[in-house]
């Protein structure tokens, strides 16, 4: 039967240990058990061949994925009974050896980009949403949205409905927040991404929202995130408070069940020991995200810690890490705020935040994703400008460095009298460069 696990039907006698209902159990045992096959076409296969692929993978009612001109089959049976090897068009057929089959890095080796009008998450580019925790009202959400596009934001992040652990909490303004959201967002050119609570409300939200968000508290909420993911919007899915990896991307491919692949994972502290913060930001998790699964993955660093002071480092240290973006939060007045005031930072620091973010991600090579059109043509030169003088500004410290190096072999070199490598003239170059970006 190859190399993959075999499917047994097995007729559940009871609701499976930690889920609800026999549904749960029947998907855990197709799932779990069945043969999974990553079928590629080759570029010159022809439509009548992908077709012929596509009728034999879904025979005796096989569950068929299509994935980027090829198909993921869910069977009980192997490639070469099926003989989709021998099939004219295919390119390769391999099977996965991990549970969170359709999320998993083999399936797109290049990663999935997420597209939401002109943001790209997943890309070349970091991508960064900002906003207050919850939506107060227009005035203070307009002033939070202006403080974000001019900073470089991309997305507008806010609260309608707002899952508080204690019910006597601020909740949200619910749906006259959306609204506002909506309004808000168009009037700055930004992109709109809110959490959803239940499957009910998905399709209330889809017609405000750009983006879905599915908060820790909901990670195996599996009706929403099944609903979620036959609403084809992309989703941002935070990790549960105490989620391994595994479940994690289980999560995941619930959505993706659904033909939505359009799913970006957001890192945002998990429950530790630890008292000092509120939860403990897993950066290890973040970089291991990255090589098991094709999703973009991002990092909240304001529900990380519970504390402002600490936001920026964090965001700091996932853009070193490689990460897609962040969601941060934002508000005009933190300490008059509704809601998780103290984890928000002021609009007038976010702009140094973004600063700082920035001159990681150029020392990595990498870069801020570009600022939308919309935004208006001062602000964006005022945005390009800035990011021109911090690359500048790397550039300096770079030569600097180059320069102090040559000197120290020279140095080394005369001590052992080998000749030196590097000549005065090359040294008066770098200090030349060094002069002209000083003037710039």
């Amino acid at each position: 039967m190859g190399s993959g696990l075999v499917y047994y039907h097995i007729e559940p006698k009871g609701p499976f240990p930690g889920t609800r209902g026999g549904r749960a159990f029947l998907f855990w045992s197709v799932y779990l058990w069945a043969l999974v096959m990553l079928i590629r076409m080759g570029e010159d296969a022809r439509p009548e061949e992908t077709n012929n692929v596509r009728a034999i993978g879904a025979g005796s009612g096989r569950v068929v994925h299509e994935v980027d001109g090829g198909f993921v089959v869910l069977s009980d049976t192997d490639a070469t009974d099926l003989g989709l090897i021998q099939l004219p068009g295919v390119e390769s057929v391999s099977s996965f050896n991990t549970p969170y089959k359709l999320v998993q890095r083999s399936v797109r080796p290049n990663g999935t980009r997420v597209r939401v009008g002109e943001v790209e998450n997943g890309g070349d580019s970091f991508v960064v949403a900002a906003g207050s925790c919850a939506v107060e009202s227009e005035a203070q959400l307009d002033r939070t949205t202006e403080a974000a596009a001019s900073s470089g934001a991309n997305i507008l992040r806010g609260g309608a409905f707002k899952p508080r652990t204690s019910p006597y909490k601020f909740q949200g303004l619910k749906y006259k927040g959306l609204e506002m959201l909506s309004r808000v967002g168009r009037r700055h050119g930004l992109s709109v991404v809110t959490e959803v609570l239940t499957a009910e409300d998905v399709k209330v939200v889809v017609e405000h929202a750009d983006i879905l968000q599915i908060g820790a508290r909901n990670m195996q909420n599996f009706a929403l995130l099944e609903s979620a993911g036959r609403s084809g919007m992309p989703v941002v899915l935070k990790r549960g408070l105490s989620a391994t990896i595994e479940e994690f991307l289980l999560a995941a491919v619930y959505i993706a069940l659904q033909g939505n692949l359009n799913i970006i994972l957001c890192e945002r502290g998990i429950r530790t020991f630890v008292t000092a913060t509120r939860n403990t930001l897993d950066l290890g998790g973040v970089v291991l995200l990255q090589q098991l699964t094709h999703l973009p993955v991002v990092v909240d660093p304001s529900h990380v810690t519970g504390r402002r002071g600490l936001v920026r480092p964090l965001s700091m240290a996932a853009a070193a890490a490689g990460t897609s973006g962040l969601l941060i939060e934002i508000h005009p007045d933190p300490d008059c705020a509704l809601c998780d005031g103290p984890q928000s930072i002021s609009t007038a620091d976010f702009p140094e935040l973004m600063a700082r973010v920035s001159r990681v991600l150029t020392a990595g090579g990498h870069s801020l994703h570009p600022p939308c059109s919309s935004l208006g043509t001062r602000a964006r030169l005022d945005l390009e400008s800035s990011r021109l003088r911090d690359i500048d500004a790397a550039l300096i410290r770079m030569i600097d460095e180059r320069v102090t190096t040559g000197l120290r072999i020279g140095e080394l070199q005369s001590k052992i009298s080998r000749p030196r490598t590097s000549s005065d003239a090359d040294e008066a170059w770098g200090r030349k460069v060094l002069e002209i970006h000083a003037e710039a």
